[in-house]
């Protein structure tokens, strides 16, 4: 006995005890995202754009898909571990050949086996290693999986919430000026019927008021569309339902900082496209190892005990001892028991396409190094759009800020004339629209805002 097999042995049932532990983990891990999909959003609900995004990151049917197989990657990692160890099988055979059917020397006139085999890889040439790196880069491929899935549903999340925000504010935008237009209306039509207004006013604001309820009639169906949207990925059980009910709570009055640009610099150029990258890298390395391991020595041990013997055309040979007429079966087994040991050796002479096989993954590993360079290159142009784009859209809702009050002005100084005959109808209704116009190059500022926040935080 070495002094290495004591160790072995020791450290064969934490092995099994660490896969058991992973099974149960992953059960857990499924029974846990699987209940989590079952919570419902009572009605009157309100959450936050964050708490969209943490709710589909529990409850999303992708992140759910993504993480089960990051799971099973994780166990295939825990079976690998093992690929190495020494595999023991029950192996038996049995051929009959009566006599004179075959060269008796061929078949010895039957044959069986009935052994325990052990089998050892002493050198494989890598083979096991290698398997188990891949699976490990596998593993790691998962986890970047999960983590680009959480990131692709983050965003979609953030624009289907911000798009609610965006047109629940349109919504209110648009119910101020029908409150506006009657209030305007009521004024015009008492000074008809006194003959100081002219009829066709009340019918320039009656038109007015018909075009924003119809606009007002499509911004609710767009916000029940994006509802129903938003609803599959937080709230995947509750069918055919529309959650509109956002809370903004993101502050949109500061541009990015020396520390939001550290922060998103950090995560756009450890993006999860970067890492996978990098993982195909690795990977393009294990396949360049694997072709020149072609050539490589292979040498297995094998041990087996039991029983093996000839001629099956009768229950006891004439050549099993003892010599004497009084043979018993228990004579001819103990003459087949025994054990044996064998080495199988393997090394290849010609190995047809090996060079061309080297020089291919050579390539491929090039490739793939390139590849990780420009994601990496990527990551952080794609940073600095975003902290651009951030900069400019803090920029432009100061400016359309300003705007909107100055229009809100315009407007109460046209109306004052127009009360008092001094403009018409149609100047009031351009300055009107003017004022909505700002309002709305405002909403969309903050909406872009909204997003370049948001964005900064998901990262990639």
């Amino acid at each position: 006995m070495s002094p290495g097999e004591p160790a072995r042995r020791s450290d064969a049932p934490r092995r099994h005890h660490a896969t058991r532990h992973g099974l149960a983990l992953a059960a857990c891990s499924l029974a846990f995202f699987a209940a989590g999909a079952r919570a419902q959003l009572t009605p009157g609900d309100s959450l936050t754009i964050r708490g969209c995004i943490a709710r589909a990151w529990q409850l999303a049917p992708e992140v759910f898909a993504a993480r089960a197989d990051q799971q099973a990657a994780d166990l295939d990692v825990a079976a690998a571990l093992h690929n190495a160890s020494p595999r023991v099988a029950f192996q038996t055979s049995a051929l009959v050949a009566p006599s004179g059917f075959y060269d008796p020397a061929l078949t010895n006139l039957g044959e069986y086996g009935v052994k325990l085999v052990g089998t050892v890889p002493v050198r494989d040439g890598g083979e096991a290693r290698r398997e188990r790196a891949r699976t490990r880069l596998v593993a790691g491929g998962a986890r970047t999986g999960v983590r680009q899935t959480r990131r692709d549903v983050a965003l979609r999340v953030a624009e289907l919430a911000s798009g609610i925000l965006r047109t629940s504010a349109e919504i209110g935008r648009r119910e101020e000026a029908r409150r506006w237009t009657e209030s305007v209306m009521s004024a015009v039509a008492s000074g008809a019927r006194a003959g100081t207004r002219s009829p066709s006013d009340a019918l320039r604001l009656r038109l007015e008021l018909e075009g924003t309820d119809v606009d007002l009639l499509t911004l609710r169906a767009a916000r029940e569309t994006l509802g129903r949207a938003l609803a599959t990925l937080i709230a995947p059980d509750s069918l055919g339902a529309s959650i509109t009910a956002i809370r903004d709570t993101l502050g949109l009055d500061l541009a990015p900082a020396a520390e939001d640009s550290a922060r998103v610099l950090e995560r756009f150029t450890t993006s999860s496209e970067v890492q996978r990258a990098e993982n195909e890298t690795r990977v393009a390395r294990l396949e360049l190892e694997a072709a020149h391991a072609r050539r490589a020595l292979h040498l297995d041990l094998t041990l087996d005990a039991g029983l093996a013997g000839t001629d099956l055309t009768r229950w006891i040979p004439p050549d099993v001892a003892p010599l004497e007429a009084h043979r018993t079966l228990a004579d001819r087994l103990r003459r087949d028991a025994g054990a044996s040991l064998a080495l199988d050796l393997r090394f290849p002479l010609v190995t047809p396409g090996a060079g061309a096989a080297v020089a291919a993954r050579e390539a491929a590993l090039h490739a793939a190094e390139a590849r990780a360079e420009a994601a990496r290159r990527g990551g952080r142009q794609e940073a600095l759009d975003l902290l651009s784009r951030w900069s400019l859209a803090a920029r432009r809702r100061v400016a359309h800020q300003r705007s909107v009050v100055e229009a809100a002005e315009h407007v109460q100084r046209i109306q004052s004339l127009y009360l008092a005959g001094a403009t018409t109808v149609l100047e009031l209704l351009d300055a009107r629209r003017l004022l909505e116009d700002a309002r709305g190059r405002l909403e969309e500022a903050r909406a872009e805002l909204r997003l370049a926040i948001l964005d900064a935080e998901i990262g990639r």
